[in-house]
């Protein structure tokens, strides 16, 4: 929930990116946004509601990171994920320790 942020950006970016989830599953249930009822999984998979699964078998995922979402919605079951790759500070050390010499020449 938006309330569980302490960061106003984060706080913003979570309700800017479920409005347009909510927004975006509206138009493919044909229905109102404030309509759309979603839930989540133990694992914080969401899903429609099952009243609206009954009705319309749509599934759909969305991810976010930095200033950046990104949805995806299917007939059958989906994920995706989005990362920002942020530059390895310490790259040398990194090596040292997770390579063995025979591929550290490499």
């Amino acid at each position: 929930m938006a309330r569980d942020y302490t960061s106003t950006k984060l706080r913003e970016q979570y309700i800017v990116s479920h409005a347009i989830l909510r927004q975006t599953l509206a138009s493919y249930l044909k229905i109102r946004p404030a309509e759309v009822k979603y839930q989540y999984s133990r694992y914080a998979k969401p899903s429609l509601s099952e009243e609206f699964a009954k009705i319309n078998p749509l599934f759909f995922n969305m991810s976010h990171s930095g200033d950046f979402a990104i949805y995806a919605f299917s007939k059958q079951p989906v994920g995706i994920d989005i990362q920002i790759i942020k530059p390895l500070r310490d790259l040398d050390v990194l090596v040292d320790y997770v390579l063995t010499s025979v591929f550290k020449g490499h």
